[in-house]
């Protein structure tokens, strides 16, 4: 186990036995309705995603990206949203309009990366407000040249992901493992999936998703492009370094809220801030380790701290060699009563081909 104490940044399902919110009535502000599901943004910037159940139809008819609604919702068996790639915990029992959003409102709704997830229906108001290009000369223009060439060389490939999960209530911490998990998890650069999933040894016959406790999802490649591409993040410069035995220069950034990280706990969801440092190879600009800390819980979210530590190598794949992750450690820390959730992930047998040696062997015994 690594000796540092760190946690995620990216995507994270926990599994609670009922709803973390104390009622089951909320007001919010639309900002996604597909056929199957709805998703509202309430004043502290959480989001409610709720099922939307096959007797109510036409909830986008007439409304837009903004609008507020009361929405009221129950407990139901969890079930997982292809379009929104959730698992959903609770189901919408009735939606009326409240009211329509102010401008600076608009703004906020707008901002919420999911109301961009396919399949959604709500139409975008004609008063979201247009980004402007900035005519400032980019100092780090450069490097995100070179992060960019790196990237787009990189394949799609497979790999056999081992994870250990571990909690702790004791600060410093005394971990206490919790179960094994190894799975079949397949990178197209941007998003990842997890099959052939094996807990503690016997075959998972369901979605990832439905694992109980923490999990975590993260498109390496797509944090790395978000970082170096993304305008709205902002870098700094910390200088030059040897790391494993490669010359490197060290970037701080820092990303807004709503704009990389998407956390959800039962039917809550959070776009946290971000703050972080990244250690780029001075030669190529490979990414070699990433460090990243979610910032700006909302008092109320079950979430209070969520850190991520991922260690880059060079792997063989076919004739080729790649830099890619072979390690990571996830940690949460629940709000109110402390509790520590520790995912420790590493990464073997990479691969371009179907074959799950892995999962094979595991399951056949």
């Amino acid at each position: 186990m690594l000796l540092r104490l760190f946690a995620m940044a990216g995507v994270v399902a926990l599994s609670p036995a009922a709803s973390e919110l104390p009622s089951t009535q909320v007001t919010g502000m639309l900002e996604y309705v597909s056929k199957t599901a709805v998703v509202v943004r309430l004043q502290d910037s959480r989001e409610i995603q709720a099922r939307i159940p096959g007797s109510m139809t036409e909830l986008a008819s007439g409304r837009e990206v903004g609008d507020w609604m009361d929405i009221s919702y129950q407990s139901t068996k969890r079930t997982l949203d292809h379009s929104l790639n959730l698992m959903l915990y609770v189901e919408l029992t009735d939606m009326r309009t409240f009211r329509k959003p102010s401008t600076s409102e608009l703004e906020s709704a707008h901002a919420s990366p999911i109301r961009k997830f396919p399949g959604n229906l709500l139409a975008e108001s004609p008063a979201a407000p247009v980004e402007e290009q900035s005519a400032t000369p980019d100092p780090f223009a450069e490097v995100r040249q070179k992060v960019k060439a790196y990237l787009s060389q990189i394949p799609n490939w497979i790999a056999d992901e081992y994870t250990t999960r571990w909690t702790s209530t004791e600060e410093p911490p005394q971990w206490t493992q919790l179960d094994q998990i190894q799975t079949e998890v397949r990178f197209d650069g941007r998003h990842d999936a997890r099959m052939k999933i094996l807990l503690n040894g016997e075959p998972w016959n369901a979605p990832y998703e439905a694992l109980p406790g923490m999990k975590w999802r993260s498109g390496y490649c797509r944090k790395a492009r978000a970082v170096f591409s993304n305008r709205h993040i902002q870098l700094a410069e910390k200088g030059e370094q040897t790391l494993n035995g490669h010359a490197v220069i060290v970037y701080a950034y820092h990303a807004p809220a709503d704009s990389i990280t998407h956390w959800y706990l039962g039917e809550q969801g959070f776009w946290p801030a971000l703050e972080g440092t990244v250690w780029i190879s001075k030669e190529d600009g490979r990414l070699l380790q990433l460090e990243e800390s979610s910032t700006g819980f909302p008092p109320d979210f079950p979430l209070s701290s969520a850190i991520e530590h991922i260690v880059f190598d060079s792997v063989a794949i076919g004739a080729n060699v790649e830099t890619l992750p072979v390690a990571s450690e996830v940690t949460w820390v629940r709000s109110g009563t402390g509790q520590m959730f520790l995912n420790e992930n590493s990464y073997k047998n990479y691969r371009a081909e179907t074959a799950s040696p892995l999962a094979e062997d595991a399951v056949e015994r």
